[in-house]
């Protein structure tokens, strides 16, 4: 069992970095950070802009669809995924099957109920089309209600995309002792949040 549980650690963390690695930008500009109290925002128009990626829900556009099709993913807006008749379903059920393929014997091994690919792509859909992340102000605060600094995005959307919900809870992957499951340091309580740089 307890080899089984390292190929199960091993299989979501190679999962875990790569989608922490492909979401990763080159942030390192050569420029100093700015410290708290110091920031302008910029008051242009959004048509002065053009959108580059658009990552509503952590890892959709990462890990579910395929590289050949990013840059007509980040060309289009959220409202496209609906409107178009569910233009991006095909690619990301695809890739969907792909992890269930690797990772289902896995899971099953481990004594876990894996979701078949439709009940995944039932479970998925309602948060990832259209591909935004919602905030509902008078519900409870976090993921998929926003995201809070400490929310462990990524292994509950594993555990969305994976699990048969109906078997295990949803937090079963944020609960198991594979990461910090916190910061190293506390975040702030002021504006932008992030715990001073150490």
């Amino acid at each position: 069992m307890k080899t089984q549980l390292k190929h199960l650690v091993l299989a979501l963390g190679v999962v875990g970095t790569t989608l922490a690695i492909s979401s990763c930008g080159d942030d390192d500009k050569g420029t100093t950070p700015q410290e708290p109290g110091e920031f302008t925002f910029r008051s242009d128009s959004p048509a002065q802009y053009i959108r580059v990626d658009r990552m509503g829900m952590p890892a959709v556009a990462t890990a579910l669809i395929s590289p050949a099709n990013k840059p007509s993913y980040n060309d289009d807006d959220p409202e496209d995924d609906v409107s178009a008749g569910g233009k991006w379903a095909p690619d990301i059920v695809s890739n969907l099957g792909a992890l269930h393929t690797a990772l289902d014997d896995d899971l099953t091994t481990l004594g876990l109920t894996p979701a078949t690919v439709t009940l995944a792509t039932n479970q998925g859909a309602p948060l990832i089309i259209p591909d935004v992340l919602t905030l509902t102000i008078n519900q409870a605060a976090g993921f998929p209600n926003g995201r809070r600094l400490p929310d462990q995005v990524i292994d509950l959307t594993l555990a969305v995309i994976l699990l048969d919900l109906a078997v295990h809870d949803v937090g079963l992957f944020a609960g198991l002792p594979l990461n910090p499951d916190s910061n190293d340091k506390s975040f702030s309580p002021n504006f932008p949040y992030l715990a001073s740089a150490h």
